[in-house]
Formats: C-alpha cells, sequence, structure tokens
C-alpha cells in the first residue's frame, strides 16, 4: 500500500484547515444572524479545532505553550491542547445567543367625557388598524377598549383609531402611535357630546298666487343664526333641535315681519311657509 507523502499531508490539512478556519471565522462573525441549535453549533466548533489542531500540530510541526497562574499552583499547556482549547473558547465566547420569542404588543384605550369631566364612557365600539392588524372592540365596563395580540415589529407604528359611541363624538385631530420601547400602549380619549341636529327644507310663498319670495330672511326661535331665500323662495336649513321640536318660525321681508308662527320641526321635513 502506497503510503501518503509528507507534502501531500501538508497540503491536503492547509487546506482542510483553511476551508474550516473560514468557517469558523464566518460563523463567529454571522452567529446571531445562523439559526443553528446549540448542540450542532458546538459540535461545528469541535470538528474545527479538531482539524486546526491536526494542520498546526501535526503536519507544522508547531508548539504552542500557555501558562496561567491559578490559585495553588500553575496551569501549564502545550501543543496541541492549547490549540484546541483556545479554539474551543472562541467558539464558546462567541456563541449564537439562543432566540427569544419576541412577546406580542396589547393596546389599551380608555374613554372619557369632555374636558373637565371624568365620566366614563361604557357604551359602543372601537376600531384599530395598525399595519395588517385590525379589530374591533366593545367598550367594557371600565370604559376601555383592549386589543391584544398585535405584531412585535408594530412599535411606533401609526393607529388608525375610529370609535362609534352613541351620544358622543370622536376628535381625530390626534396622532396616535404605538408605544416605540414598551409592549404595551395606553391611550385615553376625550370625546365631546354629538349635538342633536335635523336638516330640514322649504319655501316661502305669497297667497294667492304660490309665488316664491326671493330674499326673505327666515330664523327660527333659539338659534342665532338665520336663512335666506333664493330666486325661488326656497331654502335649507340644518338646526339644533331633536326630531319633533316644536319652534317659532319667523320671516321678514326687509323691515317687514311677514309670518310669524309655532311649528312642529322633524328630520327633512319640507316647510311650506304661506306669508301674508
Amino acid at each position: 500500500m502506497k503510503r501518503t507523502s509528507t507534502l501531500t499531508w501538508v497540503i491536503i490539512s492547509l487546506i482542510g484547515f483553511i476551508l474550516f478556519t473560514g468557517f469558523f471565522y464566518l460563523l463567529l462573525v454571522y452567529s446571531k444572524d445562523i439559526s443553528l441549535s446549540t448542540p450542532l453549533y458546538f459540535f461545528l466548533v469541535v470538528i474545527i479545532a479538531l482539524i486546526s489542531t491536526a494542520f498546526l500540530a501535526g503536519a507544522m510541526r508547531s508548539v504552542a505553550r500557555y501558562s496561567s497562574a491559578s490559585q495553588g499552583g500553575s496551569l501549564y499547556l502545550s501543543g496541541p491542547a492549547v490549540i484546541f482549547f483556545i479554539i474551543i473558547y472562541l467558539g464558546y465566547r462567541y456563541r449564537p445567543e439562543p432566540a427569544t420569542e419576541k412577546s406580542p404588543l396589547s393596546l389599551s384605550v380608555l374613554l372619557k367625557g369632555p374636558d373637565g369631566s371624568d365620566e366614563l364612557i361604557r357604551d359602543g365600539q372601537v376600531r384599530v388598524r395598525i399595519g395588517q392588524y385590525s379589530s374591533v372592540k366593545q367598550v367594557d365596563n371600565e370604559g376601555s377598549a383592549v386589543f391584544t395580540g398585535i405584531n412585535s415589529d408594530y412599535k411606533g407604528l401609526k393607529i388608525d383609531l375610529s370609535a362609534e359611541i352613541p351620544g358622543y363624538n370622536l376628535i381625530n385631530s390626534s396622532l396616535y402611535t404605538l408605544n416605540d420601547s414598551l409592549i404595551y400602549t395606553n391611550l385615553t380619549l376625550r370625546l365631546v357630546k354629538k349635538l342633536d341636529s335635523i336638516a330640514v327644507r322649504g319655501n316661502v310663498i305669497t297667497l294667492p298666487s304660490r309665488t316664491g319670495i326671493p330674499g326673505a330672511t327666515i330664523r327660527f326661535q333659539g338659534v342665532m343664526k338665520t336663512y335666506t331665500t333664493d330666486s325661488l323662495g326656497d331654502f335649507t336649513a340644518v338646526l339644533p333641535f331633536k326630531s319633533g321640536a316644536e319652534t317659532r318660525i319667523i320671516v321678514s321681508k326687509g323691515n317687514r315681519e311677514i309670518y310669524n308662527s309655532l311649528r312642529t320641526l322633524s328630520e327633512n321635513d319640507f316647510l311650506s311657509i304661506s306669508a301674508n
């Protein structure tokens, strides 16, 4: 059987040493990005240590010494053992940390009445959209809507938030974002009372011709705003009343009052006002 020459052994060992040393370097540099189990990682480190030791101590006939003072004596290593333990130490020193599972984020929305009021809102629902996360939650008895299971990568993202609360409107002027450092975000939202209002339309006509009166001024008792008829005598108005409310309507043309009467108003009513 033909024996392998010393030069051939040196070349083979050198190639193996270069390949596994390069691999070991990449393993150290990118250890945090490589998904390797801990047993597999250390198995590779031991293989690399053995190959490096075989090349440096065998083919190159190299010797390394390491001494360290310790309690009660001196630790002394030389030759292949030093190379082996140095590589094992480096592998342990730069070992990849086990991947930790990121905790999902949570969002709590507390709803309160207008400024100056500590009233908690205990009815309605809140809708949020954050990235690909979308959910609707009912307001609980504590006045809160709680959202859980939000992707942990969404920290600092904008919260698209809307609410349907009976009798209240949400002020949408604020920009809300998830906390960029904690896994929970707490928001307190102030609502404004929703004003009762109805929309009405109508016309002011003269009898008996039933011709529309343009430029007539219409006032509703209890409302500061006045309304004016167009060229056909028509008008529209949005009034702060509940449907079915009764109010006095006063119509003037120039300085002359041409109509004054109590009327019952309903949503989308058509008021035909016959002037004198």
